[in-house]
């Protein structure tokens, strides 16, 4: 009978929106810290005007 009150209070909504921020938060600092950080800003190939064309 514990055994299933246990798992009443598991699978409530609360519990389980606890749960899944909680898997969500762990994913996304996982995948930010794999994610390599750019300093250098991009240059551009060619050079443009303020109209937008090429010289």
């Amino acid at each position: 009978m514990l055994l299933i009150d246990v798992w009443k209070i598991v699978t409530s909504w609360p519990a389980l929106l606890i749960i899944a921020g909680t898997c969500f938060y762990l994913l996304y600092k996982r995948h930010k810290e794999n994610m390599p950080r750019k300093k250098a800003k991009p240059t551009l190939s060619e050079p443009i005007n303020i109209q937008g064309k090429k010289y």
